[in-house]
């Protein structure tokens, strides 16, 4: 097949494939987030910050990007005398104060199934480089360069 033939084609096809990965393990975290809507986490208990974890975050700038330091609270509650722990979707450049109680929805079927009155949250921009490499590897694949150029 020509097309296997020509190497801009063929490291086309490998950034076509990798977008697909990428941008199919994202969908999936953020089904994940989705799977606890309003709809399906209607009770609602305290919670308690009993501690923060560390991340980082990565922000896309105009001229670059860069990464910074972000904590999420660890948030404990309990239903029917059973606790269960969550960690919080919702990053904060500040550790927050232990002990301090937030708001619990939980899943009255599976209440480890919760979310804080931070989450579900969806991050689009976790989309902006499968986007862009699906875009180049397209532009590859289909020659569009070289058509460009024999058109000159």
């Amino acid at each position: 097949m020509i097309i296997f033939k020509e190497p801009t084609r063929i490291i086309g096809i490998i950034l076509l494939c990798f977008a697909l990965i990428s941008a199919a393990g994202t969908v999936k975290s953020d089904l994940e987030i989705i799977g606890l809507t309003p709809e399906k986490c209607t009770m609602e208990t305290e919670g308690r910050v009993i501690d923060s974890a560390y991340g980082t975050k990565l922000q896309h700038g105009s001229n670059r990007r860069y990464s910074y330091s972000v904590y999420y609270d660890v948030i404990e509650y309990e239903v029917d005398n059973h606790k269960y722990q969550i960690t919080s979707r919702h990053a904060s450049k500040n550790n927050s104060i232990i002990g301090a109680t937030v708001t619990v929805y939980y899943n009255p079927n599976d209440p480890s199934k919760a979310y804080d009155n931070s989450a579900p949250y969806v991050d689009g921009s976790d989309y902006f480089y499968p986007f862009m490499m699906g875009i180049i590897g397209l532009v590859l694949t289909l020659g569009l360069g070289e058509k460009i150029k024999k058109q000159r």
